[in-house]
């Protein structure tokens, strides 16, 4: 018998499909970013705006940031999904940490509006511009810049969508018997997990088997859905073509309002991989369901 989620899933067809994740090589394209680029300082950290041809001058502006890529692979991801607004592309290193350090000035992600408000300007953009929304992407540890992002009361607001691809980790609880993820690396998501069940945000969370010392990103993932009341419930092969995929198959998912958590199998590095290298599918998966 099928777990009654997956019996859901099948009947609600605005629900996103999960796209599937095979291995698969990357290479810059010729040609590159089909629009502009600039670097833009922040200290003595350099970021690189992407503004795509299709871009139009407008007042109220819709952001996207991507952590922890290579610029041109993330670019191309999100011009392969179609993105029409600026992309914010921010590499800081090696490890979460390094995405936290970002914040930790106690300066937070709103300081990076002006600077790239003012250059949408110089490209055209009204004096009055404004950032309205911001679309989050990241990969692997770049998920340490989003907890920030999460917490800050000036930004949660703007979030609009979220999109984790096998980036969510913490530490394990040692007061609990098992591997038990630590209270505090749940908790800081159940904010945006919530207002997506509420339908007020998007929350794509994927992730692999890639095991780990500390608390993997799918023992991270299952927590969350243990928090919001429900659980991580197996897929039936073939309910998709993603349960179909040889070496990276869909195994389990949770579903609620706008709230989604994809399993994916895989314990090696091309697993993890697999998830950055297939960002435009992720993406695309939403913007089929028609997510806001």
């Amino acid at each position: 018998m099928l777990a009654l989620g997956i019996l859901l899933s099948d009947w609600h067809r605005d629900l996103p499909v999960p796209p599937p994740l095979p291995r698969r090589a990357v290479a810059e394209v010729a040609g590159g970013w089909p629009g502009d680029s600039v670097e833009l300082k922040d200290g003595v950290r350099t970021f690189r705006l992407y503004v795509p041809a299709a871009w139009k001058p407008e007042r109220d502006v819709a952001l996207t940031i991507n952590f922890h890529s290579v610029g041109w692979h993330a670019a191309q991801e999100h011009a392969a999904r179609g993105i029409r607004g600026p992309l914010l592309q921010v590499s800081a290193g090696v490890g979460s940490r390094a995405y936290e350090a970002l914040f930790a000035d106690g300066r937070t992600a709103d300081r990076w509006f002006e600077p790239v408000l003012a250059e949408l300007r110089r490209r055209g953009a009204p004096k009055n511009a404004r950032i309205v929304a911001l679309d989050v992407s990241s990969f692997s540890a770049g998920y340490g810049a989003v907890r920030r992002m999460v917490r800050d009361p000036k930004v949660l607001p703007l979030l609009r969508r979220v999109v984790l691809a096998d980036s969510l980790y913490g530490d394990l609880d040692p007061s609990q018997p098992g591997r038990v993820p630590a209270a505090e690396d749940v908790d800081v998501w159940l904010p945006l997990a919530q207002a997506a069940i509420r339908r007020e945000k998007t929350f794509l969370i994927t992730v692999s088997e890639v095991p780990t010392d500390y608390a993997s990103s799918w023992e991270c993932a299952a927590a969350i859905a243990m928090a919001v009341g429900g659980a991580l419930q197996p897929v039936e092969p073939g309910s998709c073509s993603a349960t179909l995929e040889r070496e990276h198959p869909l195994k389990a998912r949770f579903d609620r309002g706008f709230l989604h958590i994809w399993g994916y199998g895989g314990a090696d590095g091309p697993a993890h991989m697999s998830h950055v290298h297939h960002l435009a599918d992720l993406w695309m998966a939403l913007d089929r369901a028609k997510r806001a």
